[in-house]
């Protein structure tokens, strides 16, 4: 991976890392043996288990020492990194180059660039995206918040590359793309955003240097822009003939008669596709939008063998006529209303975080609900968003939260791990929660049946 250092500028000797995210534990990986001196910073204790080895490092600055001597001649950020804070405006009024990860990379790619954004489903329609486009073997890269990370996939001279982009990514880069899809907009990260409205404006940036936009006609807050002569739209809500008369799109996917269809012609009949979810057929929609005319791969296998990604709506058990579910993605409320409505038996809704309103679970959870049970942080303001009657109880770890859920569950009910926030006041990540949730439903299982 020698090109790496060469990103920087020949010039360039000194580079800072503020942030060690997996993006930037990628790119330090690639510095190995390079002549680049590398100073590692960060608000909180670093741990130096998780650093490569034999990565020449020049100092560490961290906590309230993080700014310390700032004297980089690049600062590459984790995306997470606002780029307001004041000290980062005044090493980039030093001449500082503040950069990141997911900026390289649409400096450098030179191969058509599949683009995918959203609140909710972005995962998932870059993955099928990425399957239709014939995958690693058909010469297609799955880098960003999915797959790998950006910058290192460019050392491959892959023919074309998936890429799903945050908020915070395109908060500061307009990326050039071939094609770009935002899945929908609804209110999530508002607490590292200004308002909601920063939020919408850096999602919909995805759209301002593509060639050809995908749009979902049934989102408003992407229906309503100027963006209707996008190349293909779909909608689940509406008629081929309706689409038609709200965009000039060349191509539009429908759902109609049992079918996902394209420009009113019938294109995969539904019993075809395994996950019949509607915001999985929307997901699935929107990557056929995206490949349209250049998959390698045939959709109907395809739509056939995708069971879904871990953390979405995954199952994980069944015990004792009870199924365990576990959707940890579920990290706003929005989402959680999303995978409630999709139920078809009674659940019993694990919820809690770190989170901000909780009002767009109360209708959902009343048509799905069993009860509920309460974890973390957030737990007084998710009381005050459950419908009247709803029964509930209130846990101190997530184990607790699981027996008190099997507890409340009858046989044929689902037990599901639906947190509508983050995970951020008990756990790294929502996989780390997840992967919480499967060991213990996993061992409880593996309990029952051998006692049972």
């Amino acid at each position: 991976m020698s090109f790496f250092p060469h990103v920087f500028g020949n010039d360039v000797k000194n580079v800072g890392f503020f942030g060690l995210g997996r993006s930037n534990l990628s790119l330090l990986s690639m510095l190995l043996g390079s002549d680049i001196s590398v100073t590692l910073r960060s608000d909180k204790k670093i741990d130096r288990g998780i650093l490569p080895k034999k990565l020449k490092i020049k100092a560490i600055y961290e906590g309230d020492a993080a700014f310390a001597e700032l004297c980089e001649d690049t600062l590459v950020l984790s995306p997470s990194v606002r780029r307001e804070r004041f000290e980062l405006s005044m090493a980039r009024e030093r001449g500082v180059c503040l950069t990141s990860d997911a900026e390289m990379f649409f400096e450098q790619v030179s191969a058509p660039v599949y683009a995918v954004s959203g609140s909710d489903g972005k995962s998932t329609t870059a993955t099928l995206t990425h399957l239709l486009l014939g995958g690693e073997a058909g010469g297609t890269g799955l880098c960003g918040n999915v797959g790998e990370p950006m910058l290192g996939t460019l050392a491959r001279d892959l023919s074309r590359y998936v890429t799903e982009l945050s908020s915070f990514m395109l908060r500061y880069i307009l990326p050039r793309s071939e094609r770009a899809a935002i899945t929908n907009i609804t209110p999530n990260h508002l607490d590292w955003h200004a308002d909601f409205e920063e939020y919408r404006a850096a999602k919909l940036g995805i759209y301002e240097r593509t060639r050809e936009p995908v749009i979902n006609l049934d989102d408003s807050h992407i229906r309503d822009t100027d963006r209707l002569s996008a190349f293909a739209a779909v909608t689940d809500k509406i008629s081929f003939s309706e689409a038609a008369l709200l965009t000039e799109a060349e191509v539009i996917y429908t759902v109609e008669g049992g079918f996902i269809c394209r420009n009113g012609t019938h294109y995969l009949e539904l019993t075809d596709v395994r996950r019949r979810e509607a915001h999985n057929l929307k997901n699935l929609m929107l990557a056929l939008a995206l490949t349209d005319g250049k998959r390698l791969s045939d959709a109907r296998e395809v739509a056939r063998e995708f069971g879904g990604l871990p953390h979405r709506f995954e199952w994980v058990g069944e015990c004792e006529g009870v199924r365990f579910i576990n959707s940890s993605i579920d990290t706003s409320p929005a989402r959680c209303a999303t995978t409630l409505s999709s139920l078809t038996a009674p659940a019993v809704v694990i919820l809690g975080g770190k989170g901000l309103s909780f009002e767009p679970i109360r209708e959902p959870l009343g048509n799905f609900g069993r009860a509920a049970v309460l974890l973390g942080e957030s737990r007084e303001e998710i009381i005050k968003a459950l419908p009247e009657g709803l029964p509930y109880l209130t846990a101190s770890s997530m184990e607790e939260a699981v027996m008190l859920a099997r507890g409340l569950a009858r046989r044929g009910d689902i037990v599901l791990l639906s947190p509508a926030a983050t995970s951020y006041d008990s756990y790294r990540s929502f996989e780390e929660r997840g992967d919480n949730f499967k060991t213990i439903v996993k061992e409880y299982c593996d309990k029952r049946s051998k006692t049972g």
